[in-house]
């Protein structure tokens, strides 16, 4: 904290509110079972302070790390309250580190990111510039939404995901298992600096990016995992296309839907499932922005025809900060990072709603994956060896493609 205060934090941090209407918001409920999002003039957040503790933690990153995994959990009312929470971790009761935790109903990943920025920005002692009348606010998302313009890319989207529902996949899974461990749902972790750079060495060499060549080898492995060439995923858009979007706090991200069918019969190298997955990938951001109301009723429509239920239950989301595919300095090879790599289960809840979600995040010196999955249709042993094989297929293309 570069020697700041408890009170200049503070400080800081209701600087921020003030700065952004996302955190001064709350949703609340019309006589028509509608939600709204009310903007207030002021707002709050939840700030608790604790010291750090060497018998829980290493050291202050690693006891703040722990911290902003409880936060992530923290139940709230979005009618009452604000769900913004900061835990200041002290050393002699001075600030080192903070973790915090912002509702997904008033921000997405991106905004989260621009917070953290400004945060860190204020902490050096440097000055925000003020936020002008072209900034993007919560008020400008829902006046696009609602403008002719924003009806119409929800109506197309909404056809998109009407057929692909309809000829995809209900489910990649198998049938339940008949043992059901308790609890069901678990994480895993990877750690992998081998495939932090396989993954950039294989995105330069096939004109591709990483998020692209990630999916392509989370989709090879799956296949072979399941047995299925048909693939589904729900992968998390951005959809800040407006330039003036680009650095707004508030909730502009949605689910899109891409699908994936691999031509393995016809000796389908990595090369064409990852232009295969761009075009998917492509295909499912541009329909990415839709009014999620109609899509329940399309989803339990399209289910009613098929005679099955048509799940919505995997997903997966790329976060990485990896440099630009085009970045010109040597990486390596991965081969000889390979036992750097760290696997661990994780948390372990009894009720979570997916099957299946895969999130990629870390940098260049290392990605991290973390997998939520459904015990009863994919066995720990076996999730844990997709990890592997993800990794271990991306060290063997890169080493026949990128040498």
């Amino acid at each position: 904290m570069d020697g700041r205060t408890v009170e200049q934090l503070l400080g800081i941090l209701e600087h921020v509110v003030e700065r952004h209407e996302a955190l001064r918001s709350r949703f609340l409920v019309d006589a028509m079972g509608q939600p709204w999002q009310d903007v207030l003039a002021a707002g709050e957040m939840t700030v608790e302070f604790r010291e750090f503790d060497p018998d829980e933690s290493s050291d202050p990153v690693a006891q703040a790390q722990s911290v902003a995994e409880e936060l992530r959990h923290q139940a709230g009312d979005v009618e009452n309250s604000f769900l913004t929470y900061a835990c200041v971790i002290t050393v002699d009761d001075a600030p080192a580190q903070l973790a915090l935790a912002v509702s997904h109903f008033f921000a997405d990943g991106t905004s989260v990111d621009i917070l953290c920025r400004e945060i860190a920005s204020l902490i050096a002692g440097n000055t925000l510039p003020e936020l002008d009348h072209a900034t993007w606010r919560p008020i400008d998302q829902a006046l696009h939404e609602s403008s002719p313009e924003g009806r119409k890319l929800s109506e197309r989207a909404l056809r998109y995901w009407e057929k692909n529902l309809a000829e995809g996949p209900a489910s990649m899974f198998p049938e339940r298992r008949a043992e059901h461990p308790e609890p069901r749902f678990t994480q895993i972790e990877m750690f992998s600096p081998a495939l932090a750079v396989a993954v950039q060495g294989l995105a330069r060499t096939l004109e591709s990016t990483a998020t692209t060549v990630t999916l392509a080898l989370l989709c090879s492995s799956l296949s072979r995992a399941l047995g299925t060439t048909e693939l589904m995923f729900e992968l998390i858009s951005k959809n800040r296309w407006q330039r003036e979007a680009e650095d707004a706090v508030c909730n502009i991200a949605q689910n899109s839907l891409f699908r994936l069918s691999l031509d393995t019969g016809r000796g389908q190298g990595f090369p064409d499932v990852v232009r295969a997955t761009a075009r998917s990938a492509l295909l499912a951001q541009r329909h990415s922005r839709h009014d999620p109301a109609p899509l329940d009723t399309i989803v339990e429509t399209v289910g009613d025809r098929r005679g099955l239920t048509v799940e919505r239950s995997c997903f997966f989301n790329f976060t990485a900060d990896l440099p630009a595919e085009n970045h010109a300095g040597p990486l390596g090879s991965p081969g000889g990072l390979l036992p750097a790599t760290t696997v661990r289960t994780g948390s372990r809840f009894t009720s979570i709603g997916t099957k299946f979600f895969l999130r990629v995040g870390g940098t260049s010196a290392g990605l991290y994956l973390s997998l939520l999955v459904d015990l009863d249709y994919l066995p720990l042993d076996d999730a844990t060896a997709l990890l592997w094989d993800i990794e271990q297929l991306a060290v063997v293309e890169h080493g026949a493609l990128v040498g």
